[in-house]
């Protein structure tokens, strides 16, 4: 399987845990019903190939889209998907129902529209149960100050900084992608949502985002480490006033929000 951070691939894991121990989509047996994932800012395909390991078996239904505006990761990732079914690690079923798709995910009403650029989607709803980003999210400053002189010199920076240096506050505290991606997941009519940060403070950033649009039931901040077996759970308050509870330990890693429908997913839900 191809890499990716370990606190990455955590949250990656507990996401797919809850599915299974749930086995249930808004309400439904999803052993006999569709899962249809959209991976968003995929680069090289890591969460989307990850997320079809461990659920494929379980969902007979399966789709997962990987979107990245860069023609080189979209590449790369295809050739990581053929990679592993060429080593056995994934089904050959995943060479159908894993696909990687070259779009910008911020331009408006990208989702299932002629703005895709390797064909249109399978179908023209372009309906999604779940949404998961790892999105570029390091401000300027803090690539300039907090990276390694490694990750300056190999890492592609449109991957790591959403933007230059325009005078704009999204892009100066790296915060650019989540109003777009949340667009994205009510277009998509997303059921769980899941956005990576870079820490808490960006967190509380994005869950006043989730509030202030009045589209989701319920958001939450996930630490790096989020053990079902040991819930640590806190809250923190936000900008808009509120609070929100945040689970697990070491860095805020994650925000995830639902709808009524994906409710049934969620952390707060499975601890019942």
């Amino acid at each position: 399987m191809t890499t990716q951070r370990p606190e990455t691939e955590c949250y990656t894991t507990y996401i797919a845990n809850l599915l299974l121990t749930r086995n249930k989509v808004g309400g439904q047996d999803v052993s006999a019903q569709s899962l249809r994932i959209l991976d968003l800012c995929t680069g090289t395909g890591c969460i989307s190939l990850l997320l079809y390991s461990l659920l494929s078996q379980a969902f007979r239904h399966i789709s997962i889209h990987g979107v990245d505006i860069s023609a080189l990761a979209i590449n790369l990732a295809r050739k990581n998907l053929r990679l592993n079914v060429a080593k056995n690690n994934l089904p050959s079923s995943a060479l159908d129902q894993v696909q990687f798709f070259q779009a910008d995910v911020l331009r408006p009403g990208f989702v299932g529209s002629s703005v895709w650029k390797d064909g249109d989607l399978p179908d023209h709803k372009a309906e999604y149960n779940i949404l998961i980003s790892n999105p570029p999210y390091i401000s300027p400053e803090e690539f300039t100050k907090s990276t390694s002189r490694s990750v300056r010199n190999w890492e592609p920076r449109s991957a790591l900084v959403p933007c230059a240096e325009n005078g704009m506050l999204d892009c100066k505290r790296g915060d650019e992608f989540y109003p777009g991606l949340l667009a994205a997941a009510v277009q998509a009519r997303c059921q769980f949502v899941a956005l990576e940060v870079a820490d808490l403070e960006q967190g509380k950033r994005v869950v006043s985002m989730v509030q202030g649009s009045g589209k989701w039931k319920g958001v939450e901040i996930w630490r790096d480490w989020v053990d079902p077996r040991n819930p640590t759970e806190s809250f923190v308050k936000v900008d808009n006033g509120g609070r929100v509870t945040v689970r697990g330990e070491g860095n805020g890693r994650v925000v995830v929000c639902w709808s009524v429908e994906g409710e049934v997913i969620s952390t707060r839900r499975a601890l019942e």
